[in-house]
């Protein structure tokens, strides 16, 4: 018997906003279209730390887990999903796991350290699921 995946799009995780997605690899990144250069932001900052810890997104198996991370348009529907989380939170969501990032200017934290610390998450997320622990750099 085949047992079928459970779809992000049918889940607690997804709001229509999420108009747009980057899907490269085990990587699902699901954004509103009106953030767009955050989101492009997020995915080139986590290829660069991805390639200098010798990892690339197309390269790594297609059976590991997805890492999908959902970039949140407003606090109020982070906060839909993640009660009671700062900023950024993971669950798991059957075999995968969902990274929920706020990207609104009604955080009081700065943008950028928001969306690095999003990035060094996933990138140390891909490369555990990958069996590559060692470090993934700081950049």
């Amino acid at each position: 018997m085949v047992t079928q995946e459970p779809l992000v799009t049918q889940s607690k995780f997804y709001h229509e906003a999420f108009n747009t997605a980057i899907i490269d690899g085990p990587l699902r990144l699901y954004f509103s279209d009106t953030q767009e250069s955050e989101a492009l932001k997020l995915y080139f900052d986590i290829q660069e730390r991805l390639l200098t810890a010798g990892l690339r997104l197309r390269e790594l198996p297609l059976d590991i887990p997805n890492m999908i991370v959902m970039l949140y348009p407003s606090t109020s529907l982070y906060e839909q999903v993640f009660a009671n989380q700062e900023y950024f939170a993971t669950e798991p969501f059957g075999a995968h796991f969902v990274l929920g990032v706020v990207n609104s200017v009604q955080v009081e934290t700065n943008d950028e350290n928001r969306l690095e610390a999003a990035s060094l998450k996933v990138c140390k997320m891909i490369q555990g699921l990958n069996g590559n622990y060692q470090a993934c750099p700081i950049i």
